[in-house]
């Protein structure tokens, strides 16, 4: 198993997958309590589970999640890539509700909830 690591200020994502590179280079990474969007450098076919280590500040423990891709199509020659977690723990989601609004890391859908 490859596992590919994302940092965005405080919160840490530790991804596992069989393919040697996830998504290549990201860009406009945007994060909630329900999952990710962002652009990838390639295309991820929908429906694909990946799990997943969340650490979102050094006093909190990393936990494990699984999420899944529920969206993947082109943009701006990139691929607007969204992937909504599947069991992720409540007190993680509180805390990457707290954590997202005040570091602007909502997308756009979010930003306002």
């Amino acid at each position: 198993m490859n596992h590919e690591r994302f940092l965005n200020g405080d919160i840490e994502l530790a991804l596992e997958a069989s393919e040697e590179k996830l998504f290549g280079h990201i860009e406009d990474f945007h994060m909630c309590r329900l999952g990710m969007r962002f652009l990838a450098a390639r295309a991820i076919p929908r429906f694909t589970v990946y799990s997943m280590d969340l650490s979102v500040a050094d006093d909190q423990p990393e936990c494990h999640c699984n999420c899944v891709v529920v969206e993947s199509s082109p943009e701006s020659g990139a691929w607007r890539t969204h992937i909504h977690f599947l069991d992720i723990d409540p007190r993680l989601s509180r805390l990457l509700d707290e954590l997202t609004a005040a570091r602007h890391l909502r997308c756009p859908h979010c930003a306002n909830l």
